[in-house]
């Protein structure tokens, strides 16, 4: 009501795709996406495990990042195996070292031009040599076959696994959470990791798009006119 000095709301997504393929066992729960405005999602606590962050300049949408890896935790002895695909050359993205911007607006994980060759090059390690992946704006990586085959590979084991600058906490977010089952490339499985060419501006950052929310539970908090 009015015109408060805080401003909240919350996004909850539901799946694009069915978990299943990654967890036999998964049961989806939320068939709706929903935005509150003014309160947030009564489910959710400050004592829920969580990361809270904020943009690198007032106003700004920019997200400063300290990690953005991918490989996995083996969780019986929780060692872990990751390798770095930050976008952390200052030479190439300047100012937009080390950020992420997070859009509803953008289909999959978007990673500009050599975090991308990073992360296919290990994509094809694990998969042996069988993900083919497209070098071109909103291009993403296609499989041989549908999604159900790869949990034989281990392959819905790996994760993105993220930290934001000013919390010490992680997260880590399933590859599968990614991957669907695609149409239009007949059926097989498509791992939604899109190509953002550095070179053309398409993005410097990082970008989280809806499929990330599948997994992420967002609140936004907003300060006076400009701090977020």
């Amino acid at each position: 009501m009015g015109n408060p000095a805080t401003k909240m709301f919350d996004v909850s997504m539901t799946n694009f795709n069915d978990w299943t393929f990654a967890d036999p066992s998964y049961n989806q729960t939320s068939e709706a996406s929903v935005m509150n405005l003014g309160e947030f999602d009564g489910n959710y606590t400050a004592a829920n495990a969580s990361t809270m962050f904020s943009p690198v300049t007032i106003g700004g949408h920019l997200l400063p990042l300290t990690m953005f890896s991918f490989g996995k935790t083996n969780v019986t002895n929780s060692s872990e195996y990751y390798n770095s695909i930050l976008n952390s050359d200052n030479d190439t993205y300047t100012t937009y070292a080390n950020t992420t911007i997070m859009g509803l607006n953008f289909r999959g994980l978007g990673l500009p031009t050599d975090s991308f060759k990073a992360f296919t090059n290990m994509l094809s390690v694990v998969t042996k040599g069988e993900a083919t992946c497209i070098y071109k704006k909103g291009g993403y990586c296609a499989l041989s076959n549908p999604c159900s085959v790869y949990k034989s590979y281990g392959l819905w084991d790996y994760d993105f696994k993220i930290q934001f600058e000013e919390d010490s906490n992680y997260i880590r977010v399933p590859l599968a959470s990614f991957a669907a089952d695609f149409d239009e490339e007949g059926g097989v499985c498509v791992i939604f990791v899109e190509y953002l060419n550095t070179i053309n501006s398409d993005s410097k950052s990082i970008i989280l798009g809806n499929m990330f929310f599948q997994s992420i539970y967002a609140q936004y908090t907003f300060f006076g006119v400009n701090a977020v």
